[in-house]
Parts: C-alpha cells; sequence; structure tokens
C-alpha cells in the first residue's frame, strides 16, 4: 500500500495490507512495506519515539480502511493534543500505522497506486529504505550488508556519468557485501565447491564494463 499523506495536514501513515491468510501483501515491485516502517524506526536519524496502530472493525475493504484512516489520522494531527505532546515530551516524533484486513465479502481489495507520496520522495527516487530493504532480502539480510548497500544506492543517486573509477567508500562496500552474501570463498580455484569456482571479484572491472556498455 502507499504511503498516504493527509491533505492540509502535516502527517501521514503507513498503511499495511494483509490477506485471508494474514501474510503481507507486498508493493507491485515486490517489496514488503512493513520492512519500511521497521527500517524507519530503527534508524537513529529519525529519531522515531513513539509508535501507533490502528486496526479498522469488520466489514472493511481497502477504500473503507483508506477513508477511515485519513479521517483518523487527520483529525489526530490537527488535534491541539498534538502539541500538548510535543510539550509534555521534548524530542517526540511518532509513527502510525494503519493494518487493513479483508473483512468485506465482495468488497474492494485492489491495493491503489502510489499517492504521490507514497514510496517515493519528492524527487521521484524510489526510497531509499524500501531499495535497501528490497537487496538485503535477496543478497544478505546483515547491518553491515545493509550498510554497504545503502552507501551504494547512495553513491548511484549523485553519480552524474563523469566518474570513471569507483570512489574509495564504494569499491569497499562492494568487497563487503561480496563478503556478507557468503561468496569470498572459492573465487578463481577450479577445485572449489560447484558454484563456487568464479572468476576473482573485481568491482572496478565490473564497473568500467558496465560504464563500456553504456558508452556502446
Amino acid at each position: 500500500m502507499p504511503i498516504r499523506s493527509i491533505a492540509g495536514a502535516d502527517a501521514q501513515y503507513y498503511l499495511l495490507s494483509y490477506d485471508e491468510s494474514g501474510r503481507e501483501r507486498p508493493e507491485a515491485n515486490g517489496i514488503l512495506l512493513s520492512d519500511v516502517v521497521r527500517n524507519k524506526i530503527a534508524d537513529p536519524n529519525e529519531a522515531i519515539t513513539d509508535v501507533f496502530f490502528a486496526s479498522h472493525g469488520w466489514q472493511g475493504d481497502i477504500p473503507a480502511a483508506i477513508e477511515q484512516y485519513d479521517r483518523w489520522v487527520g483529525e489526530m494531527a490537527r488535534s491541539p493534543d498534538r502539541e500538548v505532546a510535543h510539550t509534555a515530551r521534548p524530542g517526540f516524533r511518532a509513527i502510525v500505522v494503519g493494518l487493513h484486513w479483508p473483512s468485506l465479502p465482495f468488497g474492494d481489495e485492489k491495493q491503489p497506486g502510489d499517492q504521490g507520496g507514497g514510496l517515493l520522495g519528492a524527487d521521484d527516487e524510489p526510497d531509499i529504505d524500501a531499495q535497501v530493504a528490497q537487496f538485503a532480502a535477496s543478497i544478505a539480510d546483515t547491518p553491515r550488508a545493509r550498510e554497504a548497500i545503502r552507501t551504494i544506492l547512495l553513491a548511484n543517486r549523485e553519480d552524474d556519468g563523469s566518474s570513471k573509477t569507483l570512489p574509495s567508500d564504494v569499491r569497499e562496500a562492494y568487497r563487503t557485501l561480496y563478503a556478507e552474501a557468503g561468496l569470498d570463498g572459492g573465487d578463481g580455484d577450479p577445485g572449489a565447491p560447484p558454484g563456487a569456482d568464479r572468476d576473482p571479484f573485481d568491482p572496478d572491472a565490473i564497473y568500467e564494463g558496465v560504464r563500456n556498455r553504456a558508452a556502446a
């Protein structure tokens, strides 16, 4: 589900959708929004202090869930209690998560497209936390791997195509990711187990090959 922004209020919420078996439904690009939420909460730079969960009741499909949560979160955002919370607890910073479960017979369970803010930033770049979660799930989901993936993704966003070599931090990030994925054994060894007798890993050679293909 897209990240919902409330019109006329400085507030948003994450709407996690589950199927009839209780499994989270992935986004259109295959990621799980819960990974984005978990990473945001765990990120010390976000400084999240409180997490609020909301769940609608019986007889609710996706449009009904969105309507309810838009109204609920909107009222919460416009309530004077919000300022009271900031006064009583300096540094108060909350995240709101709405849960949807199919409970309306013949209801509309089609997941809506991105809302404009959604998983995209203001510059139309994919949300960095979502990308990190997506690649970590398929490569290696460890703290070091996630840090390396983030370094690579951020460097890619800043790359204007003029650099002919990898920055040292990106090169090291690739090597870290390679090791965290358990691929740093048997390189170039014809006697290695099946699947491990690969060429030595060289991030610079790979980068140069990609640049050459792009130029061609």
